[in-house]
């Protein structure tokens, strides 16, 4: 029996301003973190990489993680690419439906 290990999913949203148009607001995938601490490292170094005028595209945090079960071999490798000060972030073009669906992240 193969021992399960949970990774925090946060889902991103992309806002982007359309002269003539407004703001619209879309799903952006979502990021994979093994701690709350990682997902705050994750997110201060996505701010701080961004310009100090608001970019007329940009991705924020939609929401709270939500913590999801995943094989244990799984884990290993978002844990693997954090220690690189890397993270994993899956894009919504490349999830298998609704991502509110897909939360049951299997490898």
């Amino acid at each position: 029996m193969e021992t399960k290990k949970k990774v925090l999913c946060q889902k991103w949203e992309e806002s982007e301003y359309e002269p003539g148009w407004g703001v619209s607001v879309r799903p952006d995938g979502c990021s994979l973190h093994t701690s709350e601490n990682e997902l705050s490292k994750y997110v201060k170094k996505y701010w701080d990489s961004m310009p100090d005028e608001t970019p007329d595209i940009y991705s924020r945090p939609d929401g709270d993680g939500v913590w999801c079960e995943v094989s244990l071999d799984f884990f290993r490798e978002v844990k693997e690419i954090e220690e690189r000060d890397l993270w994993v972030r899956v894009f919504q073009r490349h999830m298998n439906g609704d991502i509110n669906t897909w939360l049951d992240i299997k490898k």
